[in-house]
């Protein structure tokens, strides 16, 4: 980083004490807009809440961590790890505390307050990497960004992954020298909110290892373990509790077999669909043996099946395995073709897809034409794009894409700030 970009990171960054007032303005203004589609398009009384809602439900009704997916003998729940515990904890503290549907309005208000410090944490993050002004634009971007905008009006557990993946990044890019050991907290938060996530924390420790290539190799490497080992320890409770419930290692959630399977098996398009995507939607669960769903006892039972399947396709097609691997890539890029189709009540798509173009085509730019001046955020930008690559072999879902979003906003943030000082010389 230049000496002017250094003094300008401490204007707003993590040396200084405060926030700069523009950057409470853009995060305020992230809060207000989140406030205000809520309150438009949000269902307050009988909101979709989807697996991580129903979990959440059979734990505040003293079922414990439970789903339906599999059913025991008397037709109840049976333990789960289906969903990864972050978010659910977050919608049962509110089940338990006001009831339903009393808990519906607090969380929306309450995920639109975490997005506002979420843009700060993003802008901490791009300010200790990229400086003071591409800071202040990265948060813009965050602010209205539509997507995320849409994801905040829903019960989904991908808000979790828009706080915690900012605190993980804020928490490098600030703190990876002088407290490796936040640095392995926001880790294991972010994880266990998304478990994919691991791979940009890997990325990221990387990073700090390379880093510090120049110095003594014991200090960089003895961080990188530092936060590589708090964040196990963060994980460790959820992990313990896995395997003495569920028989077996389970890392967080218990699905990778079957999500695996979506993604190849006979039928698998990239998406939870299957092609055509006109007409009716039907999900590519709908082609899973029957015969072996039900032979299941229990849900790592199941995802063991779901996965042996899966393994039995890619063993017979291994160039169909790595061929279709670029065109899913696309899909987390830009978007599935199931998406207006197979999604009804959505946003319409077009909004979203400028949008993200432009910020897409922005991040190329500075990649291309500042490079310089985005190798500090190098690391993260490796990571997301490895998590391209793994969903890539999986399956994507538009919201796959947010912590990839979440970076390239601060690339995009480059080539706007270039042209803006370019004006301001000029007038």
């Amino acid at each position: 980083m230049t000496p002017s970009s250094t003094e300008e990171a401490r204007e707003i960054g993590g040396t200084r004490a405060g926030v700069p007032q523009p950057l409470l303005w853009i995060a305020a203004l992230a809060v207000v807009l989140r406030v205000g589609a809520s309150v438009a398009v949000s269902d307050f009384r009988e909101p979709r809440t989807w697996e991580s809602g129903r979990i959440a439900e059979y734990l505040v009704g003293g079922q414990g961590y439970a789903f339906d997916w599999v059913r025991d003998a008397e037709g109840k729940p049976t333990p789960s790890a289906l969903m990864a515990p972050g978010y659910v904890f977050f919608l049962a503290a509110f089940y338990a505390l006001l009831g339903l549907p009393g808990a519906y309005g607090p969380i929306y208000m309450t995920q639109a307050l975490l997005a506002g410090l979420a843009c700060l944490a993003l802008a901490r993050a791009a300010d200790a990497t990229l400086g003071r002004r591409p800071a202040l634009i990265a948060a813009l971007l965050f602010a209205l960004a539509p997507n995320l905008i849409y994801i905040s009006t829903q019960i989904i557990q991908t808000n979790a992954v828009i706080w915690t993946v900012p605190l993980l990044l804020w928490a490098w890019a600030v703190h990876r020298n002088s407290k490796p050991w936040l640095v392995g907290i926001a880790a294991g938060i972010a994880i266990l909110c998304e478990p994919p996530t691991v791979v940009l924390f890997a990325c990221l420790a990387v990073g700090m290892v390379l880093e510090g290539r120049t110095e003594r190799s014991r200090p960089a490497w003895r961080r990188a373990l530092v936060a590589a080992g708090v964040a196990a320890l963060v994980l460790s409770p959820w992990q313990i509790r896995n395997q003495l419930v569920l028989g077996r290692f389970v890392f967080v959630k218990s699905v990778g077999g079957f999500n695996f399977w979506i993604g190849n098996n006979p039928h698998a398009s990239g998406t939870l669909f299957l092609r055509p995507f006109t007409g009716t939607p039907r999900k590519m669960v709908s082609t899973f043996p029957r015969e072996l769903k039900h032979a299941a006892t229990s849900e790592v039972e199941l995802d063991r099946l779901y996965l042996r399947e899966a393994l039995r396709w890619v063993r017979a097609n291994p160039a169909a395995f790595v061929l279709k691997a670029p065109r899913v890539f696309w899909y987390f890029l830009w978007w599935s073709p199931d998406y207006e189709k197979n999604h009804p009540g959505r946003p319409p798509l077009w909004p979203l897809k400028v949008y993200w173009g432009v910020c897409l085509l922005l991040g190329l730019l500075a990649l291309v034409r500042h490079y310089d001046r985005a190798r500090p955020f190098l690391p993260a930008i490796a990571g997301v794009v490895l998590l391209g690559c793994f969903y890539a072999f999986v399956f994507v879902l538009p919201r796959y894409r947010v912590p990839f979003e979440l970076v390239w906003f601060c690339l995009a943030a480059l080539p706007v700030e270039r042209v803006l000082s370019s004006v301001q010389a000029r007038a």
